[in-house]
This record gives structure tokens, sequence and C-alpha cells, in this order.
């Protein structure tokens, strides 16, 4: 947590040296402005767990982000000046994002784990009660798993605009673009505190579910105790974006986006299974271990001009 923190008020001060004033001399070329706003959106994690929802559990809203942003822009004093300085903005965020997952597209959760067998025809030592746990289908134990996960974000993405972002911005009526809508693409990265919890049914652990040998552990298929594992600490991310932004005032803009974070670790979800070789996810198959987890967060949020 202290590297966290570390790395947060290196990036803090590295981003700082690009000043928030006029130009002092008139042989520079361009002038800075700075925004500051903030949005909230609901996220769509995709990880180890299998929800329920539509296309088969991949559109499903399991999270929930808030962030404060901040961004600064160029604006040249030359007409002339190249596209991308007209056209691009950097953009930082500090925010939280929440995220909630279950196998509820295998079950609800809330099924029996064991049959109910003749209490006098069960041989098993010491737990003839007619609940055989040996049974459970694998299924059935993965709707038991479940976790949750805390992230604290520090980002930062350079964004291009389709249109000359210095005349849509422009403080004089006369000079301003017409259009009030600018869309945009961008690109960047984030530095993640995660936290993340799993949980699993005792019941499953004390009966030792679905299989007849101990070293199970009453887990499903490809499951062990060291798979099962939360984090806590940094995790880096990679951000694309899509997003458009739409002039409300002279000093404010609304905008909204779409962002994909791309983790660099495949236990955002506080899970890792060895899926090489199974079954267990049944239409999942092999491929849910192949990616590490990522999300997508639809937001709208509020841009208001430092000028």
């Amino acid at each position: 947590m202290k590297n966290f923190y570390l790395l947060i008020i290196m990036l803090f001060f590295s981003y700082a040296n690009v000043n928030a004033q006029w130009s002092r001399g008139r042989r520079r070329i361009v002038l800075y402005q700075h925004e500051i706003g903030g949005n909230i959106g609901v996220s769509n994690f995709q990880s180890d767990f299998k929800a329920n929802g539509p296309i088969d559990g991949l559109v499903t809203i399991n999270g929930l982000s808030i962030n404060a942003t901040h961004s600064v822009h160029l604006l040249p004093r030359r007409y002339d000046a190249s596209i991308f300085v007209k056209r691009l903005i950097l953009k930082s965020n500090f925010g939280y994002s929440y995220g909630s997952f279950n196998n509820h597209g295998l079950g609800t959760g809330n099924e029996l784990l064991y049959k109910n067998v003749d209490p006098s025809q069960d041989t098993r030592d010491g737990n003839a009660d007619g609940k055989d746990y040996s049974r459970t289908p694998n299924n059935v134990l993965l709707a038991r798993l479940t976790s949750k996960t805390s992230i604290i974000t520090f980002g930062t993405q350079l964004e291009f605009y389709f249109k000359d972002i210095t005349s849509y911005l422009h403080r004089f009526n006369k000079y301003r673009q017409k259009s009030k809508a600018n869309p945009y693409i961008a690109l960047g990265f984030g530095a993640n505190y995660v936290s993340s919890t799993p949980s699993y049914d005792q019941e499953a652990l004390n009966n030792n579910a679905g299989s007849n040998t101990a070293e199970s552990g009453g887990l499903p298929d490809n499951y062990t105790p060291e798979t099962i594992t939360g984090i806590k600490g940094l995790v880096i991310s990679a951000t694309a974006a899509i997003g458009t932004r739409y002039k409300l005032s002279r000093s404010v803009d609304l905008v909204t986006e779409m962002k994909i974070n791309y983790y660099l670790s495949d236990r955002i979800d506080a899970v890792n299974p060895d899926l090489k070789d199974t079954n267990s996810f049944g239409s999942q198959g092999t491929d849910a271990d192949k990616f590490n987890d990522y999300n997508t967060v639809i937001s709208v949020g509020i841009i208001y001009h430092l000028f």
C-alpha cells in the first residue's frame, strides 16, 4: 500500500509540472487550459466467474465506478498549428470501483448440496445421516462461490478529438464551433490498488461435497485453496475508451464514455482456476483462463472549464 501511495505522489508531481498559466513571453506558441470534473458509471467485469445475463452471461452489470478528473490541453497561438496539437487533451482521474462476482449463470446458489439416501443403507463411516454429499454436481458447487473487489485507481489517458478542441472550447462565442458535440477516442494506463476477497460455502467444505476423496476438500473441479485467494496490492492496467462531450454552457460540458480496463492480473476477481482441461464451466470451456480480468465501464459526467 505504501508503494501505491508513493507512485501516486510521484505521478502527481510529474503531472503538476504542466503549469496552468498564460504565457509570459511572446515567443511562446502555446498556452495551457485546465478542466476539472467527475463521472459515475456502471461496469461489466469479465472474469473467471459465469454470471447470469444476456449472451451467456457476457452482458451484465456487476460493478460501479466513480471518478474525479482533471484535464489539460494546449491552446496554440498560431492557426497553422499541428492538427494533433489542436485535438489532444491529457486527462487524469482518481477513482473508486467496486465489483461483485458470482456463478449464478450456472446455478442460483441455493440448490441442495446433498442427495437424500436411505440411512439404513448409508455405510459411510461416521456419516450415516441419509445425506450423500459425494454426488453434488459441479455447477452447484460453483454457484456457492462468490467474491467482492474494491479498486482505487490513479490513471491517465490521452484523448484525440474528431473536431478542433481549441475552437470547440473557445471562450468567445464568435470563435466557437457551432456544433455542440465533439466525439473522441483515448488510450492510457492506470495504477490500481486492488483488494479482492473470495467467499465459499462452509457446508460444502465441511462435508467434502462433490467427491469421495478427502483431497478435494469440497471445492469445485480444478479449484484448490491456492486458486481461491484474494489479492491486496498494486496492479497496472491498460485502458482504451471512446466517448463524446456535449456543450451545456460556456463553462460546462456533459461527457459520456465507454472505457475498457485490461488488468495485468487474473486475480481481480479473487480466483484463478486451472481450466486447461476442464468442463467445469460448461460452455465457457477452456477459454475462461486464457486472459487476464478486464471490465467495461459506461459512464456519464460533467466537465468544468477553468478559463
